[in-house]
């Protein structure tokens, strides 16, 4: 079986013992290899599912051909929120390459009805998200 980076996030949401852990074959998220100009195409990564001292739970997958890191960060019951992410990658080309870390923790949520909250007057919440 051939994994997509991009359905890793759905399934954590899902079932995230269900995972695949170990050496998988996988096609790397879409955006990393558009703008990291890679091929579409299967590679090997190593995954494992663990738990942190926080009582979080994390996925990591290491792409050691590509030398990049994603680790996946999720509250342990259900729904499994995710709660934040980190990609550690290599950046640029020859000489001038070097390695990028992007971190995100999300420190807000609200359960709303979005599709009504499309308009002008609704900004205000992009602000409550601190989104602005």
């Amino acid at each position: 079986r051939v994994w997509l980076e991009d359905e890793i996030w759905t399934r954590i949401r899902l079932n995230p013992d269900a995972l695949p852990t170990g050496d998988v074959r996988i096609i790397p998220g879409t955006m990393y290899q558009r703008l990291a100009h890679r091929p579409l195409a299967v590679t090997t990564a190593r995954a494992t599912l663990t738990t942190l001292k926080t009582g979080e739970r994390a996925y990591t997958l290491t792409y050691p051909d590509d030398d990049r890191t994603l680790t996946i960060r999720f509250e342990p019951a259900f729904p499994y929120a995710i709660t934040g992410w980190e990609e550690t990658y290599r950046s640029g080309f020859g000489d001038r390459a070097r390695r990028l870390t992007t971190r995100a923790t999300r420190d807000r949520s609200m359960m709303l009805a979005y599709w009504q909250h499309n308009r002008r007057v609704d900004e205000a919440l992009r602000a409550e998200l601190n989104l602005d």
